[in-house]
């Protein structure tokens, strides 16, 4: 969003006529990046649960404007993610960031989802996998 005001004017037609002067120089200067996260999440693995991943999802399309005039072309984005987790895992819970940078310059992330709930194994759930492996 920007504001521009105008003092001092003859009359309201010159203070609109600056005024869109003003904006249209604004907004000239302003480039938006946006992000809608085409890339794949492989799931995660999960220690000790009662399945063995877990999928992630990318929360919100990550926005950003750049008015000094940087090259948003050259935008660097990191997935940032613990290689494992350990049960419990509930859906909505924050798994891990996408990070973005400018050069050197961290300018935001977007936090990464667990997509599903996974329950802690039971003593049952481990019996019931050994016995899988062993008859299948």
């Amino acid at each position: 969003d920007m504001i521009a005001v105008i003092m001092g004017a003859e009359d309201y037609k010159s203070r609109f006529s600056e005024a869109e002067t003003l904006l249209n120089y604004g907004f000239s200067l302003c480039d938006v990046y946006e992000d809608h996260h085409p890339e794949q999440l492989t799931p995660m693995q999960v220690v000790d649960g009662k399945a063995e991943l877990v999928k992630l999802k990318f929360g919100d399309v990550f926005r950003y404007v750049e008015t000094g005039g940087g090259d948003l072309s050259q935008m660097q984005k990191e997935l940032v993610l613990p290689a494992q987790v350990k049960a419990p895992v509930k859906a909505g819970d924050i798994a891990g960031e996408m990070v973005y940078r400018l050069g050197e310059t961290v300018i935001g992330s977007s936090a990464i989802y667990f997509a599903e709930d996974v329950e802690i194994a039971t003593y049952g759930d481990y019996l019931k996998k050994v016995l899988d492996y062993l008859l299948f």
